[in-house]
């Protein structure tokens, strides 16, 4: 089996050991997920960098929300990292559990999901991939532009541009 289906096994595995969430904030996680995901994988692949490892990280990226109970509240705020430290603990159990990565991939990805939420800061490249993989799902499937959130909008618009993509408004 290869590695992406193993994690993704894990991570059902994690879901059904945790508590049952309300069915409409977890089946929007799950889109959500599964958007940033092959975002990412799209991403990296552009940036050159491993498509399946940055799939992974999209995968995981959200998965301390379940622990942290921050499914239905709004992520987007500044100081809302608690997911992530949650997260990085959670996916350095699994991948470790699974024996399928290395510690350096272990490390990358856990890193990224450590850091996804600080949008402000550029980091690592799996980092940014997680980070630009995020804001473009939130727009494709919320519409968010992220106008109060300079830092967000300003990575939101150049991640478009590096896909010639532009950023329209819906009035004409």
């Amino acid at each position: 089996m290869d590695r992406v289906l193993k994690v993704i096994k894990a991570v059902n595995e994690y879901f059904e050991k945790g508590e049952k969430e309300p069915q409409k904030p977890f089946l929007k996680y799950l889109l959500h997920t599964y958007g940033v995901a092959y975002l990412s994988a799209a991403i990296a692949k552009v940036r050159g960098l491993d498509m399946e490892l940055a799939f992974i990280i999209g995968i995981l990226h959200d998965i301390g929300k379940l622990k942290t109970k921050e499914l239905e509240t709004d992520t987007d705020k500044e100081n809302s990292y608690s997911h992530c430290i949650e997260g990085e603990k959670i996916a350095k159990e699994v991948l470790t559990n699974l024996n399928s990565f290395n510690e350096e991939e272990i490390e990358i990805i856990c890193r990224a999901i450590r850091n996804h939420a600080n949008k402000k800061v550029e980091e690592s490249l799996y980092d940014e991939v997680i980070k630009d993989a995020d804001v473009i799902e939130k727009l494709f499937t919320e519409g968010k532009k992220f106008k109060n959130k300079m830092h967000k909008r300003k990575r939101l618009k150049s991640t478009l541009r590096e896909f010639e993509l532009k950023l329209y408004n819906r009035e004409p």
